[in-house]
């Protein structure tokens, strides 16, 4: 996860850092966005590197439409949009779990996007222990991802296929399912 703006460390260390999660064979990063200047600068490092980018379009589990987020978000989802380096925007994180109530501002956060990038994916990120939340959820996203923090289990990829599988499944089979995760 890189956060915004870079500490004058991080900065420094940016390039090795780059290097290590490329040759560790990642090809994604996370990042908060901030104001487009310090958003835009972290895309054109991404690019250089390689590297695709989910920006988090959220801040204090409040999603981009949040009256604390709004103007922020507004500006600078319009100022990245469509930039070669952006994989996707993250609303939120377990949205069942941290947003109440839930439909009203989901559905804003995504329309707040849209207007203002009409190109790029919208993800929405749900762990399996909220798997019955998996259909609603997928209503405000184009891609749903599953977290299933498999760092603790010892079957790991039979419970991440069951997750997707799920999610597929409460999805329709009509939108894309993807699962992160942790070491």
């Amino acid at each position: 996860y890189l956060r915004l703006p870079l500490t004058p460390m991080e900065e420094a260390h940016e390039a090795v850092l780059v290097a290590e999660m490329k040759k560790a064979g990642i090809n994604t990063v996370r990042i908060g966005l901030s104001d487009a200047k310090s958003t835009l600068k972290t895309l054109e490092a991404a690019k250089a590197a390689g590297l695709k980018v989910l920006a988090c379009a959220y801040a204090n589990m409040r999603p981009s439409a949040h009256p604390d987020n709004i103007g922020l978000y507004r500006e600078t989802i319009r100022a990245i949009s469509g930039h070669e380096a952006l994989f996707a925007y993250v609303l939120l994180d377990e949205p069942q779990a941290n947003l109440h109530p839930l439909e009203d501002m989901l559905y804003a956060s995504y329309r707040l996007v849209r207007e203002n990038d009409p190109y790029t994916p919208v993800m929405l990120v749900e762990a399996p222990a909220l798997y019955a939340a998996y259909e609603n959820t997928s209503k405000y996203c184009d891609i749903l991802a599953v977290d299933p923090y498999t760092s603790a289990r010892e079957d790991v990829l039979h419970y991440t296929a069951e997750h997707i599988g799920k999610a597929y499944e409460a999805t329709a089979y009509k939108m894309p399912v993807v699962s992160l995760f942790r070491t």
